[in-house]
């Protein structure tokens, strides 16, 4: 707009010249003459009249189109923040499951009686886990579909993980423990897996060893899901939002 502004007035500033040099060629009354003439007022007052419209049009017009432009810089602003926002509580995910893999599974990974030996915890909580994938539905129309969909997939990962943990963590507390308590067997002493087998049975052993074989499983695919999301996702972001960072994340 400013450019053609710019080129408007050129114009007619370049149409001016033209005329006055035409009029003194033609010997058309001179600028002084036409000055001096008594209707000359009424036009230099009635084409100022005009001037000051299309002046104060593209006055309201320059303002509008700068409000525009902040108000998207703004909302683009605001999406980033939600993007980053939203790569802050997959980043979270993964260190909560990369603790739990360390402090809980790894010690107990190789044992042939892990699902008896695997300890219980505390039902790990989700409150701030979630993300709401409503809110980012748009991806799937720009070159960051094949992002979105990988972090989707990360997300629900590290969910099912967490379900599979807090269900196994139930059945241990629930029917394991006080099938042990019953049974009279030390844990201190160190049992062996076939004793453990026999004292709790074979239902409640098959349903221990698929649950347990099952968040080996989970944790290490949503480990896995989430490393690679939070590492190669951002790239495809940024070609939505260019110039705007976006936050990454990963094993250090």
């Amino acid at each position: 707009m400013e450019r053609m502004a710019i080129y408007g007035f050129s114009c007619i500033g370049i149409n001016g010249v033209f005329l006055i040099l035409l009029a003194e060629r033609l010997g058309w009354p001179t600028f002084k003459d036409f000055m001096l003439h008594t209707a000359t007022a009424a036009w230099v007052q009635a084409v100022g009249s005009i001037g000051a419209i299309f002046a104060a049009a593209w006055v309201v017009y320059r303002q509008h189109s700068l409000a525009e432009q902040s108000r998207q810089v703004e909302q683009v602003s605001v999406k980033v923040d939600s993007v980053n926002g939203m790569m802050l509580v997959l980043m979270r995910q993964l260190n909560a499951l990369l603790a739990y893999r360390k402090q809980i599974l790894e010690p107990e990974r190789a044992n042939t009686a892990r699902h008896f030996a695997l300890p219980p915890v505390l039902p790990l909580k989700l409150s701030n886990l979630q993300v709401d994938w409503a809110q980012y539905a748009y991806f799937a129309r720009t070159a960051a579909a094949e992002a979105l969909m990988q972090l989707i997939l990360a997300h629900d990962a590290f969910h099912s993980a967490v379900d599979a943990i807090n269900q196994r963590n139930q059945v241990h507390r629930d029917e394991l423990q006080p099938k042990i308590e019953v049974s009279g067997i030390d844990m201190e002493q160190g049992v062996s897996g076939d004793v453990l087998a026999k004292a709790v049975g074979l239902r409640l052993t098959h349903t221990m060893k698929a649950g347990t074989d099952s968040i080996y499983e989970l944790v290490d695919l949503a480990i896995q899901l989430l490393q690679v999301a939070g590492k190669e996702a951002p790239k495809s972001i940024q070609s939505v939002y260019p110039g705007r960072p976006i936050n990454g994340f990963g094993i250090i």
